[in-house]
């Protein structure tokens, strides 16, 4: 065999000395014959592409060729030319060549079909190959690490995939070629004091993500996630499905069986769970999602839990500005005074927040004698407002300006602190009987003014 000009073509010549699909010459053709994935589900619609390079010389111009499966089970396509299981294609010296395939065959339940592919060409021939069939199935079933299973409140879990026949497959790079759908679907049943349903997340569409060598699922929005009433044991069970087009290829579930205990959530925590609506459906599902999700970012990472809440927080109403503000006041009054922790809080909320992007301004009341909101005609100001017995928080878009007419007590200094997505800036003026107009702009990461 001629060896090959480059580093990729050594380094894939090594990977066919081990079994992958690189095409192996017959007559020495210089070209290269490469499947962008090892295997592809057994779904009728499911994709791959063979990727040709012709390393001929530039001198001696296009080369014709066929290229032909040997399982009549699918259907190659040219760019802008034929399709067929056998096609001819036109290689150009040095410039790739990108050809569809896609499975037309039944869903095999057994052991993977291996499709051929053959490119003929007037100086010799070359043959591929990859797998069509993949056996998904959960692996393994656990609580987020460092989530608390508590009582009342949602635990965040992590799944675990594998595929059966490829133990080593890239499952992110091989699911993503398929441009599919993957369906997990969660149901529970606490088992103590005597059987019942658990309120879960339920259905969620899914990416697959690789973690430490290991493969997991990972929602669109939020994470897989249960809510427990009460201590004690608790069954999980985990179905899903690879869906393409109208195809669908189950996923062999998983159960696990946990113990629900320690003491109920208090705080910021209890606050979250309240804010789950009663019920099924596809909104308090959302809700519990994205509300597990936070509680496991909580307290280490604040901004984390807040950008988890964001979405539920703005709701699906026509004014999302006046439900982001009252609910971001809400959780102010449940978050532990520590300042730091509050503002980090603020901003995850303000990053993920529908309708934005948004800004807020906080003023502190300590030393505060009155305070009026206006825009910059002088008109009062139209946008949210929430008045908190410590302080005043303002809602404004990015581009908005708003007006404070401050006067003091003489009692505090004030505080007034603006909180947008990509940082904090703060201004405090003295303590005094003082009198100013203080121009806040959404946009700018900049300190109040003047």
């Amino acid at each position: 065999m001629r060896r090959f000009r480059s580093l990729r073509g050594l380094i894939l010549g090594a990977l066919w000395v081990l079994g992958s699909a690189l095409g192996t010459a017959q007559g020495a053709p210089r070209v290269e014959l490469v499947p962008r994935v090892p295997a592809i589900p057994s779904l009728p619609g499911a994709r791959n592409e063979l990727r040709l390079h012709w390393k001929g010389d530039l001198a001696s111009g296009p080369q014709r060729g066929v290229l032909s499966l040997t399982s009549g089970l699918g259907v190659l396509s040219v760019p802008g030319g034929a399709e067929g299981p056998r096609v001819e294609v036109e290689l150009d010296p040095g410039v790739p060549l990108a050809v569809a395939y896609r499975y037309t065959g039944p869903d095999l339940k057994g052991k993977p079909l291996r499709e051929e592919v053959d490119l003929t060409l007037p100086e010799g021939s070359v043959r591929t190959g990859f797998d069509v069939g993949m056996a998904l199935e959960v692996q393994k079933v656990s609580p987020v690490p460092g989530a608390r299973v508590s009582p009342g409140l949602p635990v965040p879990l992590r799944v675990e995939v594998v595929d059966r026949f490829h133990p080593g497959a890239n499952l992110p790079a091989w699911i993503a070629a398929q441009q599919g759908v993957l369906e997990l679907r969660l149901e529970g049943q606490s088992l103590d004091p005597e059987p019942s349903g658990l309120r879960t997340t339920g259905t969620q569409r899914c990416s697959v993500r690789e973690r430490s060598g290991r493969f997991e699922l990972v929602p669109q929005a939020g994470v897989p996630a249960f809510l427990a009433p009460h201590r004690g044991r608790v069954r999980i069970q985990v179905q899903g499905a690879l869906i393409l087009g109208n195809a669908r290829s189950p996923l062999a579930g998983g159960i696990q069986e946990l113990t629900v205990e320690g003491e109920p959530p208090a705080g910021v925590l209890r606050w979250m769970a309240g804010r789950i609506p009663p019920g099924e459906g596809e909104a308090p599902s959302r809700s519990l999602a994205a509300v597990a999700q936070a509680a496991a970012f909580w307290p280490a990472d604040p901004r984390g839990a807040g950008k988890a809440l964001a979405p539920i927080l703005t709701g699906e109403g026509a004014d999302p500005g006046g439900a982001l503000l009252r609910n971001a006041a809400e959780l102010l009054e449940a978050a532990p005074p520590g300042e730091e922790t509050n503002l980090r809080l603020l901003q995850g909320v303000l990053t993920g927040a529908r309708g934005g992007p948004w800004g807020l301004v906080r003023v502190d009341r300590g030393g505060l004698k009155a305070l009026r909101l206006l825009d910059t005609q002088g008109a009062p100001y139209g946008g949210p407002k929430v008045v908190l017995p410590r302080e005043t928080l303002v809602g404004l878009r990015a581009g908005q300006r708003l007006v404070l007419r401050l006067s003091g007590n003489g009692g505090a200094p004030v505080t007034l602190t603006k909180i947008l997505p990509e940082g904090v800036r703060s201004k405090t003026y003295p303590a005094g009987t003082w009198e100013k107009a203080v121009t806040v702009y959404g946009d700018r990461l900049a300190a109040p003014a003047p």
